[in-house]
């Protein structure tokens, strides 16, 4: 049997269709909605987050101030949850590493791959990998000249 909204268990319950709020039967079902929620609420949150922030100080900007707060109240309470979310920038690229690359660029003077930019963060549960990255890494440029 498929759950109901909650929205719609309220209305049937105000019309006398229900008498009491039907039980979860299957609780692998719920356990998933629940973290498929949780884990969109924890990109949502991202999203949001790095919309705010400066990208030449990496610093929420000055007027958002006050909205960062809530944002960081949000990942705090999604940490409580046991979930983590992680932004790649900046971090050396493994192959091995579960993040799907979008793109990559070949950027002069880099040493060695690293992630430019997270399209997706990776999203952790309980120390679990619940969501992939995708990233953008820059990639040395190799030199065809020869001495």
């Amino acid at each position: 049997m498929k759950q109901k909204d909650p929205v719609e268990i309220r209305s049937m319950m105000s019309a006398g269709e229900l008498s009491e709020i039907p039980q979860v039967t299957d609780p692998t079902e719920a356990s998933q909605d629940y973290l498929r929620t949780l884990v969109s609420i924890a990109t949502n949150t991202w999203r949001a987050k790095t919309k705010m922030v400066d990208p030449a100080t990496g610093e929420i900007r000055e007027e958002l101030k006050r909205v960062g707060r809530h944002i960081e109240a949000i990942y705090r309470n999604l940490a409580e949850a046991g979930i983590v979310i992680r932004d790649h920038t900046g971090e050396a690229y493994d192959e091995g590493q579960p993040m799907k690359v979008i793109a990559s660029k070949p950027t002069s003077g880099q040493g060695k791959k690293r992630v430019s930019e997270t399209l997706l963060p990776s999203i952790f549960w309980r120390d679990r990998l619940v969501q992939n990255g995708e990233i953008e890494i820059a990639i040395p440029v190799i030199s065809n000249t020869s001495t």
